[in-house]
């Protein structure tokens, strides 16, 4: 039987995973698909890091003081292994998917909401108003003001 470097890591060092607090210990040995079936059950699947990190952006993109290091020390994620999650989930950098957030977020608001568009830049986690005007007129076409009116413009047409 030959086992992966992560399966006799793992294997050899279930003893200190007692002191570790771990949610399961080998006391005895065990087959080789018995040990592999109780460690994938334990184990976070491939999309599930997605999942937790568009969870972590929703919650916390509104903190105009988010930093990648934010994540990365909340995930327990070295700086290497979050720029590749980003890129392989997201294919983009951190910095990009979260102002993507942040300006989806404010488009909502600015159809939906009668709220100032400096109220919605803060509420959106920009830290200057100018900052958001420019990042949403390169991702719109149009600065917010403009972009609301023409949004209502048209739903009024519609109607």
């Amino acid at each position: 039987m030959i086992l992966s470097n992560l399966e006799q890591y793992i294997f050899y060092n279930a003893k200190s995973a007692q002191t570790a607090a771990a949610v399961s210990v080998f006391d005895k040995p065990i087959e080789r698909d018995q040990f592999l079936a109780r460690v994938k059950r334990y184990m976070l699947p491939q999309d599930m890091w997605k999942n937790q990190l568009e969870s972590f952006l929703e919650d916390n993109y509104t903190n105009p003081d988010l930093k990648f290091e934010d994540i990365m020390h909340y995930f327990r994620f070295s700086k290497t292994y979050g720029y590749a999650l980003f890129k392989k989930y997201f294919g983009e950098s951190f910095r990009m998917c979260l102002r993507n957030v942040r300006l989806t977020k404010a488009e909502e608001a600015l159809k939906n909401t009668s709220d100032s568009i400096s109220e919605i830049a803060y509420q959106c986690g920009f830290a200057y108003l100018s900052t958001f005007s420019r990042v949403f007129k390169a991702t719109y076409g149009e600065n917010p003001t403009t972009y609301r009116r023409k949004w209502k413009l048209e739903q009024i047409s519609k109607q």
